[in-house]
């Protein structure tokens, strides 16, 4: 039996956290009565070799989320059918993978390549200029994404702009512009 919500390839399910995002930003959008909003997603680039440790120890907690998640899908795949179709079996099955898969999937460049993909599939522009008519663009900075978010915020005064990295929550010269951390991927949640 195929877990109740897999997807079948990487670009399945990059596909469908990206229709996430671009809901989410249509609904805020909406909500802030302006259609019209710069709206730019901004992705880390490669890690900074002062980071080296920070990285390893993340590597060993992602792979310690993945053994909790397969062993979690293992014990869940081992219940009898009819226990694995109640909702409500689903529905806690489902929390606590999304909490493992929160700590084990990592931007590496083969998901961010794909998130621009389909970004572009879906109208964004790739890159961020002033006096650019895109409403919606996407972003890979070249290191870390705090200073490429303060920048665009700097640049485009009445914009929205989303990063994965939460490492900078607080934005300090972001005066004119909404910058985001976005709890990404299981259900993107602004901050």
């Amino acid at each position: 039996m195929q877990l109740p919500f897999a997807c079948t390839t990487l670009r399945a399910v990059i596909s469908e956290l990206c229709k996430e995002i671009l809901d989410m930003v249509s609904l805020l959008r909406t909500k802030a009565s302006c259609e019209e909003v710069h709206v730019c997603l901004v992705l880390d680039g490669d890690p900074l070799y002062a980071k080296r440790a920070a990285h390893r120890s993340r590597s060993q907690k992602s792979r310690s989320s993945l053994k909790a998640a397969r062993k979690l899908a293992a014990r869940f795949l081992t219940k009898p059918v009819n226990v694995r179709q109640r909702p409500e079996e689903i529905a806690k099955f489902k929390r606590k993978f999304c909490a493992y898969a929160a700590g084990w999937v990592r931007w590496f460049p083969d998901i961010k390549r794909l998130v621009e993909e389909e970004m572009s599939f879906h109208g964004a522009t790739k890159g961020c200029q002033p006096g650019q008519p895109s409403v919606f663009s996407i972003v890979t900075a070249v290191l870390e994404a705090d200073p490429k978010c303060v920048d665009l915020a700097n640049r485009f005064p009445r914009s929205i702009i989303f990063s994965c990295d939460g490492d900078l929550l607080v934005y300090p010269y972001a005066d004119s512009a909404v910058v985001c951390w976005s709890c990404l991927p299981c259900r993107p949640t602004a901050h």
